[in-house]
């Protein structure tokens, strides 16, 4: 998983002028991986989705990097249901791109696992987790 993270913002992040050596691909691994860790340690099992705390902290993630994110309230669906999107300006006059992933996942049964499936381990260069393979990883690699 961690190297298909890497291998995602290698293809995403521009080279500088000073060509390759200038990323820390390193630092970008362990950020990568914490950060999907931190998003796996939200239980958005589905039911109920508790979707509204997964948009928050989205939301507070993409301010610390300046882009602004709106959560929409979908409380009609249930407690703590909610959207969520971003929109980050191009620089060109292009066509825009939309990325998008689910935020809820399956149930998970913790006797079932080896680990706790939302403690969003990260072990042998691997995060675990529940949503680690499916729309959570998918999610932070955007």
């Amino acid at each position: 998983m961690t190297r298909l993270l890497v291998l995602a913002l290698l293809l995403a992040s521009p080279l500088s002028a000073q060509g390759p050596a200038a990323i820390d691909y390193a630092s970008l691994r362990q950020e990568t991986a914490q950060r999907l860790s931190e998003y796996i340690r939200i239980n958005t099992s589905n039911p109920p989705g508790n979707e509204l705390a997964t948009a928050r902290w989205l939301a507070a993630v993409l301010a610390k990097e300046g882009i602004q994110g709106t959560i929409l309230d979908t409380a009609e669906l249930g407690a703590g249901r909610a959207n969520f999107y971003a929109k980050l300006a191009g620089t060109g006059g292009g066509k825009g791109i939309a990325l998008g992933h689910h935020m809820d996942v399956v149930t998970a049964t913790p006797k079932d696992w080896s680990i706790d499936p939302f403690a969003g381990t990260i072990k042998d260069g691997h995060v675990w987790g529940r949503g680690a393979l499916d729309m959570k990883g998918h999610g932070i690699i955007q």
